[in-house]
């Protein structure tokens, strides 16, 4: 089953996790009961040790913290993806550094990377991924 990854600073982790929730699950009280997914939909990676487990459970979404990219490198290379969303990409400024060169690995199972134009720079301007790796879409 292709999921979509998302990436982003440690701070921001569980912030992103609820508004998934908030915005994409369904909620008891809203009385239509569909939704985008359930909360058990949504996987939190936030420890080494659980993503072995987590990426072969069954999910729509995992987040993932930038301080795991490159300890969990091998094990996310192995999955495919339906789209990874990179957020707070500055944190990839640096070509040469361990936790950009796992971004491009872990990127290049993607159907679809996130439109973000300074990731986009980062990598096409550092020669880590091709132009056909990314889609953009005209809307802002």
């Amino acid at each position: 089953m292709l999921f979509t990854l998302t990436v982003l600073p440690h701070c921001c982790v569980l912030c992103h996790q609820m508004e998934l929730e908030t915005w994409l699950c369904a909620t008891a009280g809203d009385g239509d009961g569909g939704g985008a997914c359930l909360p058990e939909d949504i996987v939190l990676i936030d420890t080494p040790a659980k993503t072995n487990t987590v990426l072969h459970q069954p999910h729509k979404f995992a987040i993932l913290s930038y301080h795991y990219l490159s300890k969990l490198e091998a094990m996310l290379c192995a999955k495919k993806y339906k789209m990874i969303i990179i957020d707070e990409s500055h944190f990839l400024k640096n070509g040469k550094a361990k936790r950009t060169k796992s971004m491009h690995a872990v990127a290049e199972g993607a159907a679809r990377v996130s439109n973000d134009k300074l990731f986009f720079a980062l990598l096409t301007d550092s020669c880590l991924l091709p132009l056909s790796c990314f889609s953009f879409s005209s809307s802002p």
